[in-house]
């Protein structure tokens, strides 16, 4: 359905022509982003080629990540705080498919990401005040044909959320180490961070293009099931489950997900947590493998009740590449899950560089090694769900 832009071109963020993507919370006209890759679609036809069409959007964070997409055409923006407008050029006729992503996550949020005493700091969520064009061009927006028919839902830690996926070499890690000791010491990340990140480039959001699936993703660098990285005893309150049922998960405001009335849920629950509950296991104390495996049956049984899809909803639990003590666990609630009746299977991440030669930022995969986990797991989603790798 074509969308009636105002006067001065501005399609507002409630406009319906405007398809949203992960979880979005809506306050003053205003749509509000903080979850890793949550997004708006939206198709748009311009009579005059080379149009130039902006997505406005503010932070009060120090820096966030914005990715503007119009088909093959893409342009990634680490933005400081404050208001922006990220432009991309629309060539002349459509309708052209326009994505703006949200493609990072509140890195000084998290309990594990700033210094003690590791409790979640408030962070304001990024904001989306619609798309814009110069009124005399007179482009049309409308809604895209349809959304993707395969819907996954990708839980995790920074793993999940692509944390210093993009850099390879020996001096990219030492600088990068370097930023994320100063990030935890002064409670503010640099733009160095952000621009090395990308949960569009970890292994969901590669996994997710990969069988053409809409995605949602809640992760946080650092948390764990019972506890989180740099927590010393077995368990923190701070944990995933703290915030996985939150629309922002760090906003002053409290921010419940409503999911009756999304009416949104996945085909696929995707899972990859326990890394940081064992993480520094020499130096800290960790969860028992009863208590973990425990949690960890209890969360995944409470995620599929929130969508009354008990019975078909399939749930893949992934181990690995960073920390692979735990996936004799992992198996474990795999395995308490299909005797309960779900429709579960365990995947093994674990590739040739796992888990102390990883080339990421402080021990982290980086874009190829998240691609070589896609590769190793595609083969079990496949055989859970009964997809296969569209071709082109």
């Amino acid at each position: 359905m074509a969308a009636s832009p105002s006067a001065n071109g501005l399609l507002h963020p409630q406009a319906t022509a405007l398809q949203y993507v992960g979880r979005i919370a809506f306050h003053a006209n205003q749509a509000l982003f903080q979850w890793p890759l949550t997004s708006v679609v939206v198709a748009v036809t311009c009579p005059v080629n080379g149009t130039s069409v902006s997505a406005l959007v503010s932070g009060s964070e120090r820096f966030t990540r914005w990715r503007l997409a119009l088909g093959d055409a893409s342009s990634s923006h680490s933005v400081p705080s404050g208001a922006h407008n990220l432009s991309i050029a629309v060539p002349a006729g459509g309708p052209h498919t326009l994505v703006l992503e949200h493609d990072a996550e509140c890195l000084r949020c998290g309990p594990s990401e700033h210094w003690p005493p590791f409790t979640p700091l408030v962070g304001e969520a990024a904001i989306f005040y619609g798309f814009f064009f110069e009124a005399r061009h007179g482009c049309i927006f409308s809604s895209i044909p349809k959304r993707r028919l395969r819907k996954v839902e990708a839980i995790g830690d920074s793993i999940t959320c692509g944390f210093g996926n993009g850099i390879s070499t020996a001096v990219e890690r030492a600088k990068c180490t370097a930023a994320s000791a100063e990030a935890q010491m002064l409670n503010g990340p640099r733009e160095y961070l952000y621009d090395i990140t990308s949960s569009r480039n970890g292994y969901a959001g590669q996994l997710a293009r990969r069988f053409e699936a809409e995605l949602f993703v809640q992760c946080i660098s650092g948390v764990g099931l019972c506890k989180n990285a740099l927590t010393i005893g077995r368990t923190d309150p701070h944990n995933i489950s703290a915030y996985a049922d939150l629309a922002l998960p760090f906003a002053s405001m409290r921010s419940e997900w409503d999911y009756a009335q999304s009416a949104w849920a996945p085909d696929l629950l995707l899972m990859n947590i326990g890394t940081n509950d064992f993480l520094f296991m020499a130096e800290e104390h960790a969860p028992t493998p009863d208590e973990f495996e425990s949690a960890y049956l209890a969360f995944v049984t409470k995620r599929i009740a929130h969508y009354n899809r008990s019975r078909t909803m399939k749930v893949l639990l992934v181990c690995g590449p960073m920390v692979l003590y735990h996936c004799p666990f992992v198996v474990n609630v795999v395995a308490n899950l299909r005797n309960l009746g779900y429709h579960a299977a365990f995947a093994n991440a674990s590739i040739p560089q796992s888990p102390k030669n990883l080339n990421g930022c402080a021990g982290h995969p980086d874009v190829a090694e998240a691609r070589a986990v896609v590769d190793r797991i595609s083969v079990d989603v496949e055989k859970l769900m009964g997809w296969t790798v569209p071709s082109w």
